[in-house]
């Protein structure tokens, strides 16, 4: 099928490939849609007219529906005082109201990841790993509409693992051309224990990286 790519579509495939691993229609709709009377289905006709030109990809998984999602749980930076974990975990965890569920989401194609600098379209992730991934994406909706200044500078995991091999990476990052350093860690922190609110906060200290945990 051939179709014919627009600014929209580049953003959409962008997003995908260098910012964040998935997303559902409904995050698209409302991230790109969101003046229009029904975000979603414009959305799902696009997605539709994309994957049958095999820009995108799609797929059924379970995951769990996401909490409203729009500011941070904490933010740090280095010289700061260490924030309370048990009771950042606590809110992390008490978000959280109901199970799984079947959810469809988007991902890049390789050919749609390959119009960004010849990046490799991102695995399917496993089941359990999806409603943090889709978490991910809702923080990225978040920065995109109240800091979307900030969008040229987000980058996610799979820009910049290779650079830290065998070493904790935080989901994403605001930085600059060189990658690592960032400028501040983006973590979302699902339902994270108290340990790992910990040690996700001892990695940014020791590391010297501002961070913001949603």
């Amino acid at each position: 099928m051939t179709i014919q790519l627009t600014p929209r579509d580049y953003e959409i495939l962008g997003a995908l490939t260098t910012a964040v691993r998935v997303m559902t229609v409904n995050q698209i709709g409302r991230g790109w849609w969101s003046s229009s009377t029904d975000p979603t289905t414009d959305a799902r006709h696009r997605i539709t007219r994309l994957y049958a030109a095999g820009f995108l990809r799609v797929a059924k998984v379970l995951a769990m529906p996401l909490p409203e999602i729009t500011a941070p749980l904490q933010t740090w930076k280095p010289g700061e005082m260490e924030p309370d974990f048990g009771k950042l975990s606590w809110k992390a965890r008490a978000r959280w109201l109901r199970g799984a569920r079947q959810t469809q989401i988007v991902l890049v194609s390789v050919r749609g990841a390959r119009l960004f600098s010849g990046r490799s379209a991102p695995t399917l992730s496993r089941h359990f790993q999806m409603t943090h991934d889709l978490g991910v994406a809702e923080v990225f909706l978040a920065f995109r509409a109240q800091r979307p200044h900030l969008i040229p500078s987000w980058r996610g995991e799979l820009c910049y693992a290779y650079l830290r091999r065998n070493r904790k990476i935080p989901d994403a990052v605001i930085t600059t051309s060189d990658l690592w350093p960032p400028i501040v860690a983006v973590e979302f922190a699902g339902a994270y224990s108290r340990e790992r609110v910990r040690k996700f906060h001892f990695f940014c200290q020791h590391e010297r990286l501002a961070y913001e945990l949603w």
